[in-house]
């Protein structure tokens, strides 16, 4: 019986994520809270501490300053009198302050749109201590709009992405080289050209300590610059894709699905998947370069992403350069109809 409710409890979560996902992205062009446009908007935070973070918190919470779309950057920034923008609010942010951004609807999360290719929203690079909840990034109106959360030009440390929504962005939804502790947190990121999550080879370590609870990454590659994505320059848009680290990376409860890349592609050491669903991407389905990689009561399945033809790619792939190398693949289902029932390929190069 357990077994039953496991497996329908599955099916339902599919369910919903392709509901979800195909839900028509005009219905939401307009709607905005704030719009980025220019460089001056672009939102760079400065760093918190180990005992006092820099919080940025949609919706209605309490916090030393606020941000409105109601609000003027001649107000003080308290509850009364809020800020108008967000990349001035933040300048006046110190150790242990929490910015409250709202939405036109308090009780709403707010709607942060870009255009005119700007580069990014949030700019990380270098910075610490750093936590950003419960709001949405996209692109207005289709207007190319680069990506939502970037720290490539720096090494990046003890970050928090919780309960974001990121969606129709040309490039990475998040995209991070260099980073040390970083927990993203119930986030739906979808229809990202570049795919949900990734980033360049790092330079001082890459992506280590890392934790992905929750999450859904979806559509990577279905959207670029207001189009379906069919004129897209990146080719292989995963879910989750980065270069080789020591790790660990730990992705678990989350959703990887229709990404015209691989569902999940980590090259680095001890990442550990577990609990996830890894389905009808075009690509891979799960693959594994490190040392000490697992991937643990999961389900993986469909490739294509809608094509139904044959495809060379498979359900699960492990290629490492290192002599000696352990993987474990515990419990987990795998379907294999369009590879013809090659289930698993190791080592294919070598």
């Amino acid at each position: 019986m357990k077994k039953v409710y496991l497996l329908f409890f599955i099916l339902f979560s599919i369910f919903m994520c392709e509901i979800e996902n195909n839900t028509s992205y005009e219905e939401k062009r307009d709607n905005y809270d704030y719009l980025l446009s220019n460089e001056e908007d672009i939102i760079s935070l400065p760093s918190g501490t180990s005992t006092d973070l820099i919080t940025i918190i949609g919706g209605n919470y309490t916090g030393q300053y606020y941000v409105s779309p109601y609000g003027s950057d001649n107000n003080p920034g308290t509850i009364d009198k809020p800020f108008k923008t967000i990349a001035y609010a933040v300048t006046h942010l110190q150790p242990g302050d929490t910015l409250v951004v709202w939405a036109k609807d308090k009780s709403k999360k707010p709607i942060i749109a870009g255009k005119n290719n700007l580069r990014t929203a949030f700019e990380i690079s270098n910075c610490k201590y750093i936590k950003i909840e419960n709001m949405e990034i996209k692109s207005y109106n289709g207007n190319p709009f680069r990506e939502a959360i970037c720290g490539t030009d720096g090494p990046v440390e003890h970050i928090t992405l919780k309960d974001l929504y990121i969606h129709n962005i040309d490039e990475f939804g998040i995209d991070i080289g260099d980073i040390n502790d970083i927990n993203i947190i119930n986030c739906k990121i979808s229809y990202c050209g570049f795919g949900a999550i990734g980033g360049p080879a790092g330079q001082y370590g890459g992506w280590q300590n890392v934790l992905i609870d929750s999450c859904e990454l979806s559509y990577s590659g279905h959207y670029y610059q207001g189009g379906d994505g069919k004129n897209c320059p990146y080719d292989r848009p995963d879910g989750f894709g980065i270069e080789a680290s020591e790790g660990p990376i730990e992705i678990r409860n989350t959703i990887s699905t229709h990404n015209y890349g691989d569902g999940i592609d980590s090259k680095a050491k001890r990442t550990y998947i577990h609990e996830c669903i890894i389905a009808n991407n075009s690509c891979d389905g799960v693959k594994l370069w490190g040392d000490l990689s697992k991937i643990v009561n999961s389900l993986i399945y469909g490739r294509g992403d809608g094509d139904a033809s044959p495809t060379p790619w498979a359900p699960i792939v492990i290629n490492t350069e290192n002599n000696n190398s352990n993987f474990e693949i515990v419990n987990c289902t795998v379907d294999d109809k369009l590879g013809g029932n090659y289930i698993m390929h190791v080592q294919y190069d070598n």
